[in-house]
């Protein structure tokens, strides 16, 4: 069998600085390492071929340093190395990296699995596994946490969601991107690490792909940096004092608006810009217009549709123009999404699509894209919008700018300005488009602000068709198994009660799930606790979890290291329990209580209780 791993070196985060004379990064100096996901890859496939015999190949694009990646992962044990190296690479997007990477696994023959970390560190996108599949036109499973089998030319998978985990089978040669659950990577060798620094290393350039230059690189890129800046900083925290009680209760004083929903705790609302006229002298064939993907499971819409609907209205008036959601499957309430916001639905209502598949939403979507010629396509930053949205932007020849946190429209260009953080949240990038069309976003849940529900508002829903062999999806679920729990989901909670190494064993966990319960919240983890097994890997929140932008983060015994804050610092109130006085969270905490977790847990739970403030459990999608 042969398997190709594509991996990627990237800066070390906690490294990572910004040049304030020039608001540009400081390369010199910086450390880098192997992008964390990408060694679950490259473990996963050296298991496969102990397993079934055949051939690892580790694929990276980069400048001749590139290859230290290379010869960490020959030390592991894969079997040759190819470095894509060439000027004309340079300044790469996620669209032409995967279109260069695709060309080089094309160069190499192909392989019967194509295997990626679900996401690179440095830029969290997971895009470029999912956009060398569509340049290959291969089939995809992300997420991927268990290889059941491979066997009879099919590969057999479980795939993880939000809310639990389908099974999913697909003929060969086939794409697979990975979650951390998936294995534990091993150490290299004595011998191995010999082998490494000795090995030879196939290098490639633009002449070897034999593609034109002006595909590859800054060139063939659909999208542009335009700006990199610092965050801001959060505003200094409190820290209470006094006993385990007096903090217990002045901790609920102060968080019972937040927890109650109060408008505090809402994102701000932005000023609604005075509508621009559309010009009569617009071109026919101009692209216009907004769309919304509406995410939905068993008719219902995820929840961040309602935020992209509110969002994608304020960009829509500022256009002057109107906006569209588009709806798949044989059930989902059209009204509920006109009265989000919406002007029109546009439905396909097959049963084909009744459950979410890779390719027959990609390719339905970029078939309705070509139609119709929206001037911008968001999603949702889920696990299906982070494999649907890269598919069908290789399918449009599109830009994606994903996990954005903010959106805007230029009044000079109309263009799109897409604002996301990167590099574990330590810098903020703004992303344009500035030629090609449709410009796609992705955005992270809990960031938008949602509209109140118009049950009077009009709009029209509009029946579309498209062709069969459309629908036609080589990857096929098989099974779908429900994660059994009390508690609202990290990805969607509004609340989120997590916990760390602090809580010194797992079944203390259950103190922050009696107190999510109560708040109608979820319960998330770090990688220590996952790691020690405490917790499912559904529940990590960090550098190689999940990010999440709740209004409320209550951080138990969790000391705050970077790769931990990298996935919950855009939260609007971050609360940190921690007997170490000088522990890193307290540095981003906006009230800190110096105390033992498993103490003050309890007070919190029963003093919300007695005090019948708990927000009402978010739905899950």
């Amino acid at each position: 069998m042969k398997i190709a791993v594509c991996i990627k070196q990237v800066p070390d985060t906690a490294d990572v600085k910004i040049d304030p004379a020039t608001n540009t990064l400081v390369r010199e100096g910086v450390r880098s390492i192997v992008n964390p996901f990408d060694l679950y890859a490259v473990e996963e496939a050296l298991r496969l071929r102990e397993k079934h015999g055949g051939r690892v190949t580790v694929l990276t694009m980069g400048p001749p340093q590139a290859e230290k990646a290379l010869r960490e992962v020959l030390a592991m044990g894969a079997d040759e190395a190819v470095l894509l190296t060439d000027r004309a690479f340079a300044g790469s997007d996620t669209w032409a990296t995967s279109l260069t990477l695709g060309l080089a696994v094309r160069k190499l023959g192909g392989a019967d699995l194509l295997l990626f970390g679900k996401q690179a560190s440095d830029g969290d996108t997971a895009q470029v596994g999912p956009g060398v599949a569509a340049h290959l036109d291969l089939p995809q499973i992300t997420y991927v946490r268990r290889v059941a089998s491979v066997a009879d030319g099919a590969v057999t998978a479980e795939r993880l969601l939000e809310n639990g985990f389908e099974t999913v089978r697909a003929p060969l040669p086939c794409v697979l991107t990975v979650v951390k659950e998936i294995n534990d990577p091993r150490l290299p060798s004595l011998a191995g690490v010999l082998r490494g620094r000795t090995a030879q290393i196939v290098r490639w350039g633009q002449a070897d792909l034999g593609a034109p230059r002006e595909q590859l690189g800054l060139k063939g890129s659909p999208t542009r940096v335009a700006r990199i800046f610092a965050p801001p900083p959060r505003a200094g925290g409190i820290v209470l004092r006094g006993t385990a009680e007096e903090m217990a209760a002045e901790l609920v004083e102060k968080l019972a608006p937040i927890v109650a929903g109060g408008a505090s705790s809402e994102p701000e609302a932005k000023p609604r810009p005075t509508p621009i006229p559309i010009s009569i002298s617009t071109p026919e064939d101009a692209w216009r217009d907004v769309w919304v993907f509406a995410e939905n499971r068993d008719g219902r819409a995820h929840p961040v549709v309602f935020e992209l609907l509110g969002e994608g209205r304020r960009l829509a008036d500022a256009l002057g123009e109107k906006l569209c959601a588009v709806l798949f499957g044989p059930s989902g309430a059209a009204a509920e999404l006109i009265a989000a916001g919406a002007d029109a639905v546009r439905r396909v209502a097959r049963p084909e699509l009744a459950e979410f598949q890779d390719e027959p939403y990609a390719a339905a979507l970029a078939e309705l894209v070509r139609r119709h010629r929206p001037a911008i396509v968001l999603g949702g930053a889920t696990p299906v919008g982070r494999s649907l949205m890269p598919r069908v932007a290789v399918l449009c020849q599109a830009g994606l700018t994903a996990d954005c946190t903010g959106l805007a429209i230029d009044p000079k260009t109309r263009g799109l300005l897409q604002t996301r953080p990167a590099f574990g949240g330590n810098i903020l990038a703004t992303i344009v488009c500035p030629t090609a069309r449709p410009q796609m976003a992705t955005v992270r849940p809990k960031v938008m602000k949602r509209l109140p529900a118009d049950p009077g508002r009009r709009g029209e829903t509009v029946a579309e068709a498209v062709a069969d062999g459309l629908l036609a999806g080589r990857a096929v679920r098989t099974a779908f198994t429900p994660e059994a729990s009390a508690t609202a989901g990290i990805s969607e909670a509004d609340i989120i009660v997590a916990g760390g190494r602090g809580l010194q064993k797992a079944a203390n966990f259950r103190l922050l799930e009696e107190l999510a319960r109560v708040l109608g919240g979820g319960v998330g983890a770090s990688r220590a606790a996952v790691d020690a097994g405490w917790m499912p890997y559904s529940h990590q929140v960090g550098q190689t979890g999940q990010t999440v932008c709740p209004r409320l983060y209550i951080a138990c015994g969790i000391s705050g290291q970077v790769q931990h804050l990298a996935g919950m610092s855009s939260a609007k109130t971050i609360v940190a329990i921690n007997r170490d006085p000088d522990a890193p969270i307290f540095r981003v905490a906006d009230v800190g209580l110096v105390g033992d977790g498993l103490t003050l847990v309890p007070l919190l739970t029963a003093a919300f209780r007695a005090r019948g403030c708990a927000a009402p459990r978010a739905q899950p999608p």
